[in-house]
């Protein structure tokens, strides 16, 4: 992709159909210029990408990392922090 990810949801999407799930212009500016959406829209956002087929890939949205030192000690759940 040529633009980030963010920025292509923006673009396929709509401002218009995001001010309809409740973002406002402000946020859309916002992840514009940071390259992230709060992580408190990704649920609202990746309904809409699922129905237009766009990529709605987790980097785009502000979570907090994984501490890979906090959590369970299973080997499993290690590789899948990694």
């Amino acid at each position: 992709m040529s633009k980030s990810d963010t920025h292509q949801i923006i673009d396929a999407i709509g401002v218009d159909a995001l001010t309809e799930i409740g973002l406002s212009e402000r946020n859309i500016r916002h992840a514009k210029s940071s390259g992230q959406f709060a992580a408190q829209w990704y649920e609202r956002i990746k309904f809409l990408c699922d129905e237009q087929g766009i990529e709605c890939p987790l980097s785009s949205f502000s979570f907090k990392p994984i501490d890979k030192n906090i959590g369970s000690d299973h080997e499993e759940f290690k590789r899948a922090a990694q």
